[in-house]
């Protein structure tokens, strides 16, 4: 869920408990603080009880010359939320990568794949390798892949949500790799000409049919989460955007 999403929500929930409390324009410290209390009384931990906060402060006036998000008594109450409720990690599993790895092995080579296992190894071997997102792994462009001595070298230039000012935008090389149903680089150029012909956008992640336009992040997740069941992986306990593994030798 997008942060204006997630704002959204705490936004219809701060609504419904003003018209419950007929609260209208005179809107205390107080009131605030029972809101986010009674959001806490729902189950919800810190980062949900911060998100609430940051919503509030987009709408509400200054209380004691301070904003809701600075206010000393909202402060105390996030603080004491962070002790009784720390964030806890999202995923507190992993899968076992070589599960993957062996289904593709397995596969005949790429020459003699369906476009459809084509893309979904590749794709699959890119989230893998560069631990991105969906949104990561769907933002490359193949403007931007290039060799620098026999090594693929892959640039994202576009604004990802872990870009932060100052730090720099996600770079990969990729030599050539002795297993080479695995070889990512391989992976790649066996990729782009199969859809050469009919290729008429950059974007390197097209959709399997015509017209072949570059597909949503939620069909890559898609695609991400069908490789995963295919090679036995339960997916049920976590979702495919996350696609994150247990370490392994042949990575």
């Amino acid at each position: 869920m997008s942060t204006r999403n997630q704002y959204k929500s705490y936004l219809k929930r701060w609504s419904n408990f003003c018209q419950i409390n007929n609260i209208s324009s005179n809107v205390s410290i107080n009131d605030v603080l029972r809101f986010l209390f009674e959001l806490y009384n729902t189950g919800i931990g810190y980062s949900s009880i911060n998100t609430a906060r940051s919503a509030l402060s987009l709408i509400l006036p200054s209380f004691d010359g301070q904003t809701i998000g600075n206010h000393p008594l909202i402060n105390r109450f996030v603080k004491g939320v962070f002790r009784l409720r720390p964030p806890a990690p999202r995923y507190n599993y992993t899968w076992d990568v070589n599960l993957l790895l062996k289904l593709f092995e397995d596969w005949p080579t790429n020459n003699n794949l369906s476009i459809l296992h084509l893309t979904v190894k590749l794709t699959a071997l890119l989230a893998i390798i560069t631990a991105q997102r969906v949104q990561g792994i769907n933002s490359i462009d193949i403007n931007n892949i290039e060799y620098d001595n026999g090594v693929m070298v892959v640039k994202i230039d576009k604004i990802l949500k872990t870009s932060r000012p100052g730090s720099l935008q996600p770079f990969y090389r990729f030599p050539p790799y002795q297993i080479e149903k695995l070889c990512i680089a391989k992976t790649i150029i066996d990729y782009l000409n199969v859809t050469y012909n009919y290729r008429q956008h950059s974007q390197l992640l097209l959709s399997i049919e015509r017209p072949f336009k570059p597909v949503s992040n939620q069909t890559v997740s898609r695609w991400l989460k069908n490789c995963l069941d295919l090679a036995g992986i339960n997916t049920n306990i976590f979702k495919a955007h996350s696609f994150r593994g247990a370490s392994t030798s042949k990575t």
